[in-house]
Parts: C-alpha cells; sequence; structure tokens
C-alpha cells in the first residue's frame, strides 16, 4: 500500500470511486482570529497491490503546529473489497476523501500527516495567517509559499 496523492481541500467527497474536490492545495488559511475550529478536507490516492485487496489498513490522520506540537486528527480504516471491480492492468485506487474540524491555534506553517504503522506515508503542509484589523496579514505571512 502506497500513498500516490494526498492533498487538503475546502471541501472533498468520493462519489462512485472519484474524488470530486473543491478548493484543492490551498498553500495559505487566512482567519480573522485563533484559535479556530477549520473546516478541511484531506484527499488521498491510496494504490493497492493484488495482493493487498480485502485487507484493511489503519490509517491516522494528525497535524503538526510550528510549536512542534502534534495532535492527532482522525483514524481511518482504509481498504479496496474484493467484490470491486477490477480491470486488468489498471492501478488499484481507494479515493479516500475525509472532511474534519481541527483547532488552529498558531499562525505558521502546519504540516498534515497520514501515518501508517507508525511510518509517514504522506505530508500535507498549510500555512495559517491571520488578517489584522485593517486588512493586512500578520507579521511573518508573507513568507508564505505563493506571495
Amino acid at each position: 500500500m502506497r500513498i500516490r496523492n494526498a492533498f487538503l481541500a475546502n471541501h472533498a467527497e468520493t462519489r462512485e470511486g472519484l474524488a470530486f474536490v473543491s478548493g484543492g492545495f490551498p498553500e495559505s488559511y487566512t482567519v480573522f482570529a485563533l484559535p479556530l475550529n477549520a473546516s478541511l478536507a484531506a484527499v488521498w490516492v491510496v494504490e493497492l497491490d493484488e495482493t493487498e485487496i480485502g485487507r484493511s489498513f489503519l490509517l491516522d490522520l494528525r497535524v503538526s503546529d510550528p510549536r512542534g506540537v502534534t495532535r492527532p486528527v482522525a483514524h481511518l480504516g482504509v481498504g479496496r473489497s474484493q467484490d470491486t471491480p477490477t480491470v486488468h492492468g489498471a492501478p488499484l485506487y481507494v479515493i479516500v476523501t475525509y472532511r474534519f474540524l481541527v483547532e488552529l491555534q498558531v499562525v505558521g506553517l502546519h504540516t498534515f500527516e497520514v501515518v501508517c504503522d507508525g511510518q509517514v506515508m504522506a505530508t500535507m503542509p498549510l500555512f495559517v495567517n491571520v488578517l489584522e484589523r485593517g486588512g493586512e496579514e500578520q507579521a511573518g505571512a508573507s513568507d508564505s509559499p505563493g506571495r
């Protein structure tokens, strides 16, 4: 099992085995004040080997903030049933979309990690900014990518 792709989004859901995403791959998240409960979604493309069909894998989603504080976000079971149709020679994907609330407490780079059996399988960075009165982002926020 490996994660081919992982990213954050404003909203995501899985329909008929496909990911439907709105606001994917945000570089930063600007809020009016911290702490804040943010509504986000994680999207993972999990690729399985033929021998892994019918198995379940436990994946943990956790977030580390700029202070080095790591908190759990979710614990999910992922797998593909042997009853799911496959096409010989095609990759065996499981599309995971998970909507969650996470408390953002500080400005700076937050790293969301997908972990399986203690091993980090994927990371998803998100820079958190605070919009101060007058419409300016908090000092230090200009270091975020894409600015």
